[in-house]
């Protein structure tokens, strides 16, 4: 097996440690195999229990916490999240119009533009543009505590060596600062693991999970208690997985889901890899599901390997 980083061709990684203890049981390891077997080499799958943060699977090795990379519109939520507690409503709307506006530095990723959205179909549509205004609004350092505290730019606290803390730096900077908080660039980097921890605290209202491969059946069990603010959120979430959003593919396999795509570019902006994380089932979430591909996109590429993921949980669900 190639090592780890040459398989993904990272600026910055750490060496392909052993985790510290051994990997999971027999029930959990046979999740991860399934998932294997149906997804590219170069992707991760994580799915994390919500309630004690049991990791009941985690794909091709330590690369769910040793690899980081730009996390793309997966931050939309978290935009939501700053910009409701700044003061934001979230019937305040924008239209897009598709094409680059004087400040941004992309153009919405809908070449029509969605015309007029709220945050809700914002959040259903993934629209650059709506999260553009929505981020000008902010006051200085209130998007970086609301990163910190889904989870990004520090180690989850999981059960194995040498996990990587990704990247946390929202440039403040109008029009760079713009595009680093959108995810487009190496100013943030998450690893899949921190991006299934972060569904979860979107899935919880608020509330961090530790993820832990060994539970000591001692942990305290967490349960959604969102408030009104979250609740508007997910509800954003709920949509995107449902005809109109960018995880349509969720709701068509049925499963009653939430979740964010994301895509970002790699190899100076040229191709991309693709992300999801989200939770499952919506209303009462049970597990939260992050997704990464390399060389792909959010809604093409890891929406379908998300809804084999949630096929092969829902068959195994009674032995995990």
């Amino acid at each position: 097996m190639a090592p780890l980083c040459a398989l993904w061709a990272v600026a910055a990684c750490v060496s392909p440690t052993p985790p510290a203890l051994p990997l999971p049981e027999a029930a959990p390891r046979a999740l991860d195999q399934a998932l294997e077997a149906v997804s590219p080499v170069d992707s991760v799958v994580v799915i994390l229990r919500i309630g004690d943060g049991k990791v009941l699977a985690s794909t091709h090795g330590a690369a769910a916490w040793t690899i980081s990379e730009p996390p793309g519109s997966l931050l939309k939520p978290l935009i939501a999240i700053a910009a409701l507690r700044a003061g934001a409503h979230p019937d305040r709307e924008w239209t897009c119009t598709g094409r680059q506006a004087p400040r941004e530095k992309l153009r919405c990723w809908h070449p029509r533009g969605h015309g007029k959205l709220d945050l809700l179909g914002a959040l259903e549509r993934s629209c650059n543009h709506y999260f553009y205004r929505m981020l000008e609004t902010l006051p200085p350092d209130a998007l970086a505590r609301v990163l910190r505290e889904a989870g990004l730019g520090a180690p989850t606290g999981i059960d194995a060596a040498a996990e990587s803390p990704g990247v946390l730096h929202v440039d403040s900077r109008p029009v760079e600062g713009l595009a680093s908080a959108l995810g487009r660039t190496g100013e943030i980097r998450v690893t899949p693991l921190q991006a299934a921890v972060m569904a979860a605290w979107l899935a919880t209202g608020g509330a961090r999970v530790t993820p832990r491969f060994h539970a000591a059946g001692t942990e305290k069990r967490i349960a959604a208690q969102p408030g009104p603010l979250f609740s508007l959120v997910r509800e954003g979430l709920r949509r995107a997985a449902g005809p109109k959003g960018t995880a349509a593919a969720l709701g068509e396999a049925g499963f009653d889901a939430a979740g964010k795509t994301g895509t970002a570019g790699w190899v100076n902006g040229w191709k991309t890899h693709g992300w999801f994380a989200g939770y499952w089932p919506a209303g009462r979430p049970e597990i939260a599901i992050s997704v990464f591909v390399r060389d792909g996109t959010g809604r093409r590429d890891a929406v379908p390997l998300a809804v084999r993921a949630l096929e092969e949980y829902r068959r195994r669900r009674d032995s995990l």
